[in-house]
């Protein structure tokens, strides 16, 4: 079992190996600096052999441990220790053979480095040197006992931590507020500013050039100086555009005269804008209205249509008695405000309160009985649509004019019906008509014979088609009179 866990930890160690041999960073643990990473990674596995072992010695009598199979774990578990070791070695001598070199060179640094396009300027501390404070940071709490002491030069460096934590807040916000200054600043504003700028700049140009990370002392005469500097120039910049907004006007300096021009275009682009979103919210509250009083309306009429929907999809293919509670449902509905146009319009316009106070609700009456008339229209042109868009009607129609009519919502059986029953028209008009001369018997009985297939016919005709008659004959009871064209179809096809 031990020796399987031997075998586990050498698999391992290899691939984390081939790893490191492929890219040179091998997987550590997160959020830990490379060295110390590697580090930590190899103790880990280290105790994961070793503390067994140690059990393995304590648990196991001398003469058990002296067998071969015993020692063939003991060869395994010291060739492992090697390879951690020599592994341990290499990587912590690696580290310690550069971070001399590296520490002092970045040190060596100025303080503050500048853009030569932008004139925007950051703090110069390497992230090669935040590498080390917090290598040495994890080297000293890991208690690695197979590792050298830390160099010196890191020991130093490390040693000046919370200095360069205080250095760096410090110039961080100094220069976080001078490069907002420099980016915020409109091109025709720099004029307005110009000598404020130049003095801080000239501050700046020590830590540009002299000052670097091993002056510690000068370092912080020169952050408390530069600290204060900057924040009271600052100060004056704001109060100095602010000043010469003042003075603007009674000038007609240049600098003042192309500051004028671009905040009058600045100000142009800006109401523009605020108009273009304040069109595009009165649009959209628009729209949100309309459909709001639409819904409103379909949710109060919906009632109707659902209880009529059945009857309606059946009396829209002509379907017979199942039409008439699809009319009662909209006669109830256009009887009720047929009768509360009624009450309303008997309502007296003027009415005297206390035998002094007279109201004229002329106005407001007309008003509601427009909006009463407008609902009960509503339910009446829903019936004219009904009717003249019913696809009974289209397609019979299309079929006696020998016209084509696409995506019809018909059922195939009444499709069959209605083309049958547009040939027999066209048949029973063409026998009909033709002449009868004195002694023709066989032109005699075949026009009765036409004459005798109409009467038969009739009574599945009428059926067919008495939902929609049912439905003028309604809409005529309020006076709605549809279309001629309307009448003439329906006759035809009696």
């Amino acid at each position: 079992m031990y020796e399987e866990e031997l075998d586990e930890a050498k698999m391992i160690f290899d691939g984390q190996m081939l790893v490191t041999d492929d890219d040179g960073t091998p997987p550590i643990n997160k959020n830990m600096p490379h060295v110390a990473g590697a580090l930590k990674w190899s103790q880990e596995l280290r105790d994961r052999i070793t503390k067994p072992m140690h059990a393995l010695k304590l648990s196991v009598n001398h003469g058990t441990l002296e067998t071969a199979e015993a020692m063939m774990i003991f060869n395994k578990f010291d060739e492992m220790t090697k390879l951690l070791n020599t592994y341990e070695e290499k990587v912590y001598v690696d580290w310690t053979h550069d971070v001399g070199s590296i520490s002092q060179g970045n040190l060596d640094k100025p303080l503050i480095i500048r853009d030569a396009n932008t004139k925007l300027i950051k703090v110069n501390f390497d992230p090669q040197l935040i590498a080390v404070l917090r290598e040495v940071k994890y080297l000293e709490n890991s208690q690695n006992e197979t590792l050298e002491n830390i160099p010196e030069s890191a020991t130093n460096i490390y040693s000046r931590n919370e200095t360069f934590h205080k250095f760096l807040s410090n110039l961080d916000l100094t220069v976080a507020w001078y490069n907002k200054v420099r980016d915020t600043l409109l091109e025709v504003e720099f004029p307005l500013v110009d000598g404020q700028l130049q003095e801080i700049d000239g501050q700046l140009q020590q830590a540009e050039t002299n000052l670097n990370w091993n002056n510690t002392r000068e370092m912080e005469c020169f952050c408390s100086k530069f600290y204060t500097i900057i924040f009271l120039h600052l100060r004056l910049i704001t109060k100095a555009v602010a000043l010469y907004l003042l003075l603007i006007s009674a000038t007609n300096d240049q600098v003042h005269g192309a500051y004028i021009e671009k905040t009058r275009d600045m100000g142009h682009h800006d109401l523009e804008k605020r108009v273009q979103r304040l069109h595009l919210c009165v649009k959209t509250w628009m729209a949100s209205c309309n459909s709001a009083s639409m819904n409103k309306a379909n949710e109060y009429r919906q009632p109707s249509f659902d209880s009529g929907r059945k009857s309606k999809a059946h009396a829209a293919e002509g379907g017979p008695g199942e039409s008439s509670n699809f009319g009662t449902v909209f006669k109830l509905q256009i009887d009720t405000y047929e009768k509360l146009y009624s009450e309303v319009d008997e309502v007296d316009g003027t009415k005297i309160f206390d035998t002094w106070f007279r109201v004229d609700a002329k106005p407001f009456k007309q008003a509601l009985l427009n909006i009463i008339k407008r609902w009960s229209y509503m339910f009446k042109q829903h019936l004219i649509d009904h009717v003249t868009n019913s696809p009974l009607y289209n397609r019979f129609k299309c079929l006696v004019e020998e016209k084509e009519l696409k995506c019809v919502n018909i059922s195939p059986v009444l499709l069959l019906q209605l083309n049958d029953l547009a040939e027999f028209i066209k048949v029973a008009d063409v026998g009909l008509t033709q002449p009868v001369e004195d002694g023709d018997y066989n032109g005699l009985v075949a026009v009765m014979g036409h004459l005798m297939a109409v009467k038969d016919r009739q009574t599945v005709t009428d059926e067919m088609f008495e939902p929609l008659k049912q439905t003028i004959e309604l809409l005529k009871t309020y006076g709605q009179e549809l279309p001629e064209e309307v009448h003439t179809q329906l006759q035809v096809k009696g």
